[in-house]
C-alpha cells in the first residue's frame, strides 16, 4: 500500500478532512483540544496520506507563536537562538493499522520540501524511537535536554533541522 500525499493550506481542507485530521491529532495525543482549531488554521502546510480515499496519516508544518517557541527552547536548555526557527514540524500521526509502511517518512519528506530550506524544529516524546528515527533521517538533531510535557505524563525532546544557526 503506497498512499498518496496531499499538501495544502488549512483553509483548503474539506470539512470531512478537517474533522478526520482533528480526530487523528487528538487520538495521537498531539494537541491541546481547546486551541487546536485556531492553531491548525495558522499552519503553514498540512500533509495528508491517503489510500483508497481513507486518511492513513497526517502531519503539519506549523507556525508557532513566539512565546510557545521560546518556551520550548528554554525548557530544553537548547543553546540555539529560538527566533531562527519559524516553523515547527508536528501533529505527525499515522493510524495504528497503517504503521510500519513508511507513511511518516513520506509525510515528513513532503513537508520539508514545503519549508524550502527554512530552519525547522520538532518535539517528540522521549519514548517515540520511531519518530526519532524519521527525524534523524531528514537531518534533525536532538539538542538540549528532555523536559516534562504540559499535556501528559511524558517527557519531550527538542530536535532541530538546519546547521550553522546562531547560538544564543
Amino acid at each position: 500500500m503506497t498512499p498518496s500525499i496531499e499538501i495544502c493550506v488549512p483553509s483548503a481542507l474539506s470539512d470531512t478532512d478537517r474533522r478526520v485530521f482533528t480526530t487523528l491529532a487528538r487520538e495521537g495525543g498531539e494537541v491541546a483540544a481547546l486551541s487546536f482549531e485556531r492553531l491548525m488554521g495558522m499552519a503553514h502546510s498540512i500533509a495528508i496520506a491517503r489510500h483508497a480515499a481513507q486518511i492513513q496519516g497526517i502531519a503539519a508544518l506549523k507556525r508557532p507563536n513566539t512565546a510557545y517557541r521560546n518556551g520550548v527552547f528554554e525548557k530544553s536548555c537548547a543553546l540555539l537562538a529560538a527566533e531562527s526557527f519559524n516553523l515547527e514540524l508536528g501533529w505527525v500521526v499515522v493510524r495504528p493499522e497503517a504503521r510500519g509502511r513508511g507513511i511518516a517518512v513520506s509525510l515528513v519528506a513532503s513537508l520539508i520540501e514545503q519549508a524550502r530550506g527554512e530552519a525547522i524544529y520538532a518535539t517528540s516524546n522521549t519514548t517515540n524511537e520511531a519518530m526519532h528515527a524519521v527525524l534523524r533521517k531528514f537531518g534533525f538533531q536532538s539538542v538540549g535536554t528532555s523536559y516534562a510535557s504540559q499535556r501528559r505524563d511524558a517527557y519531550l525532546q527538542l530536535f532541530v533541522r538546519n546547521q550553522g544557526l546562531s547560538m544564543t
